[in-house]
């Protein structure tokens, strides 16, 4: 049947009279329960890859130290505004329940705007999505037209190497096209791309590049 409450087979792991800060934080605990409140288009698999190791922690101390490094690392994701975790006392003995609060970035952001360059005024439109598709992925572009035709479209889209992972992989493509009929008699027009594999818990980048020109008779 059921222990009394001085029964010492119920696991519960209780201080000393004179316990230390640190005596309390090495208390073993285990997670029980990840209770997420804010998510809308983020799936669940991500935050649950990023708290991996805080959901596997094995006394106060670890599990505080696992949760902020998450917290840490969910926000530099950029497609939240908020990550903030508190953690609640569970059903069983030892076991505790993880809150995390999240607020999630607006998907869409569209920029309009002048600018002049080597005596041409020329107008630009920057977009951004961010986390359309729940991955932290991000896709923006821009594009700039003057009024001699010249004109430069750029997209860049990165997302995490993996859930839970800190490398990321980007793709930046670009397509230039510079109207200098005025001093010759030509125009002159520049594609490339830009594959980048980048991990900031990592001193190695790998990256490729490539591009064309091509000169256009007017």
């Amino acid at each position: 049947g059921m222990g009394g409450l001085d029964d010492p087979d119920m696991g519960v792991s209780e201080p000393a009279p004179d316990a230390t800060v640190m005596d309390l934080l090495r208390l073993p605990c285990r997670v029980s329960q990840l209770r997420i409140a804010g998510l809308q288009r983020t799936k669940r698999a991500l935050i649950e890859a990023e708290l991996g190791k805080a959901l596997k922690a094995g006394n106060h101390e670890e599990l505080a130290l696992e949760l902020a490094v998450a917290s840490a690392r969910l926000l530099e994701l950029d497609v939240f505004k908020v990550a903030e975790a508190r953690v609640d006392a569970g059903a069983g003995p030892g076991e505790v329940i993880v809150d995390l609060q999240v607020e999630e970035k607006g998907a869409y952001a569209l920029n309009m705007g002048t600018f002049s360059q080597g005596g041409e005024v020329s107008g630009e439109t920057s977009w951004a999505m961010r986390n359309v598709m729940g991955n932290a992925e991000k896709v923006q572009g821009t594009f700039s037209l003057g009024h001699k035709l010249s004109n430069v479209f750029k997209i860049e889209a990165s997302q995490p190497v993996g859930f839970g992972q800190t490398g990321r992989v980007k793709l930046s493509v670009f397509q230039s096209l510079l109207n200098l009929v005025k001093h010759s008699s030509y125009k002159e027009r520049q594609r490339g791309f830009t594959l980048e594999l980048s991990d900031p818990e990592s001193p190695h980048q790998i990256s490729y590049e490539g591009s064309w020109r091509t000169v256009l008779p007017e």
